[in-house]
């Protein structure tokens, strides 16, 4: 059944949890050994649809995938709570999304035409090599111990493209929130284009933080300064990257 409404959770920046199905992993993980699987510290939300702030700063990622998708069948990889998916599923005609994660979220039960779910290992995925036409990973290779084999199994099940959404390390709010205090090894442009190897890329930039309430009009107006000013735009805080396949 549909869940019209949400429920906050408590976040986790400071020390994320490893649940009892992350430990049940622990011989065949792809995620570092102190990230939940889930992932419910990166959305601080349960239910569908989201609030109107998470939604905003997904729209900028949907917005992303709808114009530089190629086809009609989409599969995201490491899809957390499934969110991404689900806005592409209900608002792009004609597309099938397939969302994979290695453990089932407990929003996965909400049903959504057009989005299915499945457990999965980033590196032996159930699916036939050219499966789908497009492939996003979002917020998920930097978690990984071997991002660059991550890819490499992606681009295998990829027709056209292979979109990688991947936040900005040097990003200054980005830096100090989610890398000092929440620890998360997020990339530089430099490393991640390593990881990406000698395909051919190309990179754009987009200011997209989540603000409390209480300093949303600050918020705004620092996005906004990032997005504006050219000499800003490497230190956007995300890094949207299309590679051909």
């Amino acid at each position: 059944p549909r869940n019209e409404l949400y429920r906050p959770i408590t976040r986790r920046h400071a020390e994320p949890a490893v649940t009892s199905a992350a430990m049940d992993r622990s011989d065949n993980r792809d995620l570092a050994p102190d990230v939940d699987p889930g992932r419910e510290h990166l959305v601080g939300y349960e239910g569908w649809p989201p609030p109107p702030i998470i939604r905003d700063h997904f729209e900028v990622f949907r917005s992303f995938v709808e114009r530089e998708m190629s086809g009609s069948l989409l599969l995201e990889v490491g899809c957390g709570d499934g969110s991404l998916g689900r806005l592409v599923a209900e608002t792009v005609p004609g597309v099938s999304v397939v969302g994979t994660d290695q453990a089932r979220h407990p929003q996965w039960s909400i049903e959504t035409p057009g989005l299915e779910l499945r457990e999965g290992s980033v590196y032996a995925l159930p699916f036939e090599p050219k499966s789908f036409d497009t492939i996003v990973v979002k917020d998920v290779l930097h978690h990984l111990p071997d991002p660059a084999k991550a890819i490499d199994a992606m681009a295998g099940l990829a027709r056209s493209r292979l979109l990688v959404i991947e936040a900005n390390r040097f990003n200054p709010v980005s830096y100090v929130r989610m890398v000092r205090i929440a620890k998360h090894d997020h990339f530089s442009r430099a490393k991640l284009l390593r990881v990406i190897g000698e395909r051919k890329a190309r990179i754009e930039t987009v200011e997209a933080h989540v603000w409390p309430a209480s300093v949303a009009r600050l918020g705004r107006l620092h996005d906004l300064a990032f997005e504006k000013v050219p000499g800003l735009a490497k230190l956007r805080n995300y890094n949207l990257v299309v590679i051909e396949l």
